[in-house]
């Protein structure tokens, strides 16, 4: 399947894992405000959503599928500390620095350049920062 079933009615839910399923668009996970985990690795979704309405996401894996970009972060009050987004298309990063509690960052194999990874390097939590070989 290419898509679900709407899922808004899970508010509960605490992680969504849907890992190859050829997935091409992202799920709404907005009205997921008990949500920690969310992993879509190995997909083939394009774009991302917004995440303000997942206050609790500490781990957001999307590796392994077609983005291109990621939305604007800069606002998101979230609690993410694992951001998985390797082997896909990005040309560019957002501002991450709302996420204050980001210490693993996996952004190999995209097609980034080093400008794009300096302003990572400054972001005094990130332990875990992976970002070569690129595409």
């Amino acid at each position: 399947f290419t898509s679900l079933p709407d899922l808004s009615n899970l508010t509960k839910l605490n992680v969504l894992m849907l890992y190859n399923c050829q997935l091409q668009i992202m799920p709404d996970v907005s009205k997921m405000s008990n949500l920690t985990q969310l992993a879509l690795g190995v997909n083939k979704i394009k774009e991302v959503s917004q995440l303000s309405g997942n206050p609790n996401l500490n781990t957001l894996e999307l590796q392994d599928n077609q983005i291109t970009s990621l939305p604007d972060f800069s606002v998101s009050k979230s609690k993410l500390k694992i951001l998985k987004v390797n082997k896909n298309k990005l040309e560019s990063l957002p501002d991450l620095s709302g996420f204050i509690e980001l210490d693993t960052l996996y952004v190999q194999e995209n097609k980034l350049t080093f400008e794009d990874i300096i302003p990572l390097t400054r972001q005094s939590g990130i332990v875990n920062l992976k970002y070569a070989p690129q595409d």
